[in-house]
């Protein structure tokens, strides 16, 4: 039984002001988790008014409780509205967010959606479902920023059922009649496009669309459970104290994409196992424990032209994986495997007890289960972390980790999860291993903010 109501609105956004910030694609950056130490480097020297100083702020040697990279982020968001650098838009809107990408496989693609004022609610309770597991370390974190700021500084990612395409009309018919707000290219040659509405009219009917909808969460699953507590938190502390019918921090900002959109792309993330793991592995005898399951197609793989050999090892794996679940396992010495899973083979029994079946069904779970642990590895119990097997997103940059035998001892390129998949899961309140999605591109950060202190 569903429960709750899912209330989308149009807030004031705050963006960077045009005349005082000339090059828009030099203040943007990603989103924080996939900042490394290097990239948070580059990027606080790219501009003086990037993102990253209030998303990601640098640590200093003599931070303490009151003085942190939190209470600088609410200074310098401060300092930025009163200097002009950021602005607070005249009216409420929704903001529709297009991106332009090109795949690994070289197709053009328009991703749109909208960004919005999304109300909280909690997972089990609502209709705001998660996929993945959250862990404590980045919740408290973003929920020290977010305390400090009292403002949302970039979105969560969310996915909603569109059958009849009437939201996908009414945000092709705003794109269509004006050009974009916003339009810049960042450094991987994403286009990004933003178009304001803010007609009376078309504002309600978009709202009255989403009022509906359940949401799936795609992206920001900590930042999303962090709106829910800080919400939480300040609902204590003011308690009847505020008049609001619907205070700021009851609604988290928030991107909302159709999950039936040819545009919506998930990738898959490779698995390179570490050369530690390859000690004492009998490959011929991994190779016999295989076929139990799986059949077992040799492939050669030429490591010398891993530029050319990944996209063919992607396509014939892409074509495998359209009638069970597929892998492909590479060795060093080039020599390489296709394995289809086959038909009605019972593997969730080779796996721990008390995996639920729409888990044990993913490819990555098989993979990890039974491939790696199970037969690769020897033993079901072993747990595994990030030491043991790399996460990769490129194929080639897989194969190239290979020619390091003092790093790699061996490949499983994947295909992504389906998206029917991710919705069955997050409505049935379960989660996904790690790293199972990556939907792509990533959202960029920096394109509009939603500050909790403008009037609302």
């Amino acid at each position: 039984m569903q429960t709750g109501m899912a209330r989308v609105l149009p807030f004031v956004g705050t963006r960077y002001n045009p005349k005082a910030v000339e090059n828009l694609a030099s203040v943007m950056a990603p989103p924080y988790d996939v900042i490394s130490p290097e990239m948070q480097e580059a990027l606080h020297e790219r501009d003086p008014h990037n993102i990253v100083r209030l998303i990601l702020g640098k640590e200093l040697a003599d931070d303490d409780e009151y003085n942190n990279k939190y209470q600088r982020a609410a200074s310098i968001l401060k300092e930025w509205k009163s200097s002009g650098a950021l602005i607070d838009d005249p009216c409420k809107n929704f903001y529709i967010y297009q991106q332009e990408f090109r795949t690994p496989d070289g197709k053009t693609r328009v991703r749109t959606g909208v960004l919005a004022a999304l109300k909280v609610d909690r997972h089990d309770k609502g209709r705001i479902h998660g996929h993945e597991h959250t862990f404590e370390g980045p919740k408290a974190d973003r929920l020290k920023l977010l305390r400090s700021t009292r403002c949302n500084l970039s979105p969560i990612f969310c996915l909603f059922s569109d059958p009849a395409r009437e939201i996908d009309a009414l945000l092709k018919t705003a794109t269509e009649k004006e050009p974009p707000r916003i339009e810049f290219t960042d450094g991987d040659k994403i286009v990004h496009r933003l178009w304001l509405l803010s007609n009376g009219a078309k504002v309600k009917n978009l709202s009255d669309l989403f009022q509906n909808k359940d949401f799936v969460i795609a992206d920001g699953h900590h930042r999303y459970e962090t709106a829910v507590q800080y919400c939480e938190e300040t609902l204590r502390r003011e308690g009847n104290k505020t008049r609001e019918k619907c205070p700021p921090y009851t609604y988290t900002l928030a991107f909302l994409t159709d999950c039936e959109s040819d545009d919506l792309v998930i990738l898959p993330t490779h698995r390179v196992l570490s050369a530690e793991l390859g000690e004492g592995v009998d490959h011929a005898e991994v190779l016999e424990d295989l076929e139990a399951f799986f059949d077992v197609e040799p492939l050669r793989v030429n490591m010398k032209k891993t530029r050319s050999e990944a996209p063919a090892l992607v396509a014939k794996l892409e074509e495998a994986g359209r009638t069970s679940s597929a892998f492909a396992m590479v060795l060093p010495d080039g020599k390489g495997y296709l394995l289809r899973l086959k038909q009605g083979a019972a593997i969730a029994d080779e796996m721990r007890p008390g995996i639920p079946a729409p888990i044990a069904l993913l490819d990555v779970s098989i993979l990890h289960e039974y491939v790696i642990s199970g037969v690769w590895i020897g033993n079901p119990e072993i747990e595994l972390d990030d030491t043991d097997i790399y996460y990769v997103k490129d194929a080639c940059e897989a194969l190239d980790m290979l020619k390091a035998p003092q790093r790699a001892c061996a490949v499983f390129l994947m295909n992504p999860p389906r998206m029917e998949q991710v919705r069955e899961i997050a409505t049935q309140n379960l989660r996904m291993p790690h790293k199972t999605t990556y939907f792509y591109p990533k959202l960029i950060t920096g394109m509009v903010l939603r500050d909790h202190t403008v009037a609302w």
